[in-house]
């Protein structure tokens, strides 16, 4: 009867009943995981922002911009900002916030230039946790009037807590992004520090 639904509370329960059955049991996953599939499968920051840009271009975007503020050392901000089609809610939930999506092997060309995706399948999202400690994505299609943002804290992914327990809000923003469709990542608080050799 309240206004507002604890949700997170209907995902303990149900985790709770799970381990009821007399008859079955299940795979579980820890937070921990995030950090461990960051680390071993994108291991060189360079490697990460490459995947970064190689995503915008499967998003059909025709510009990828990389700022850097204050990244000479540990503890800056990287905004990784593209124009292409953009997400859903649907699409956002179903691919990024999905481990393990097959989006790009079910789709292997782009929907509007139709090119060959280039970035490897569902490394994008480990790319972001391996470059900073926190994640905010911004993200618009083009008939859509608002954007999605969606803040992501990799610090909350900690060994001993369940993966689904671990909750990152999602909200609408009226004025939408500045540039229009596209998606925009914002990762604070950098592993690394940036040199110029760096970024050539």
């Amino acid at each position: 009867q309240k206004d507002d639904i604890d949700y997170g509370k209907f995902v303990k329960l149900s985790k709770k009943l799970a381990k009821q059955d007399p008859d079955n049991v299940r795979f579980s996953t820890d937070a921990a995981i995030i950090d461990k599939l960051g680390r071993e499968l994108v291991s060189r920051q360079e490697t990460a922002v490459a995947e970064l840009i190689k995503n915008g271009y499967d998003a059909d975007a025709t510009q990828v911009d990389l700022i850097f503020k204050n990244a000479e050392d540990p503890g800056g901000t990287l905004v990784v900002e593209d124009d292409g089609h953009g997400m859903t809610r649907q699409q956002l939930i179903d691919g990024f916030m999905r481990l393990s999506s097959r989006d790009k092997v079910r789709e292997p060309v782009s929907p509007k230039y139709e090119r060959q995706r280039v970035g490897e399948k569902g490394i994008g999202r480990f790319a972001t946790q391996r470059l900073g400690q926190k994640l905010i994505i911004t993200t618009q299609t083009e008939d859509t009037p608002h954007a999605l943002r969606v803040t992501i804290d990799w610090g909350k992914f900690e060994g001993g807590r369940d993966l689904e327990e671990i909750t990152n809000e999602i909200e609408e923003i009226p004025e939408g992004r500045s540039r229009g469709h596209g998606t925009t990542l914002q990762i604070q608080d950098l592993r690394d520090g940036w040199t110029e050799a760096t970024m050539q």
